[in-house]
């Protein structure tokens, strides 16, 4: 069995970053359900693009208009989803140990 790593940096006086809560969390679970945890997790980050759709969404001032923009975002992304995710998978099954 492993040895917990503490992640309190020396100058944060033992408290966590909230990244490092993050990742500690995540760090708690080995297997498929990390990656679906860290999956999970990732989709909480911010992105610039979201939120440029976000302002022109709003800026649209019709609902429909705001629910198409954000629904073209969403289908513009999924060909990029899906190829990392096609590429991904030969690399985690070299990368074992890591899971």
């Amino acid at each position: 069995m492993q040895k917990p790593v503490k992640l309190a940096a020396p100058s944060s006086g033992g408290r966590l970053a909230p990244a490092q809560r993050l990742g500690a969390f995540a760090a708690a679970y080995r297997g498929p359900l990390k990656a679906l945890v860290l999956g999970t997790l990732n989709g909480l980050l911010s992105c610039p693009l979201v939120y440029a759709f976000l302002a022109k969404a709003a800026a649209s001032g019709a609902l429909a208009i705001a629910f198409y923009t954000m629904a073209a975002l969403g289908l513009g992304t999924i060909p990029a989803l899906l190829a990392v995710a096609a590429t991904g998978i030969p690399s985690r099954r070299s990368s074992a140990s890591a899971w």
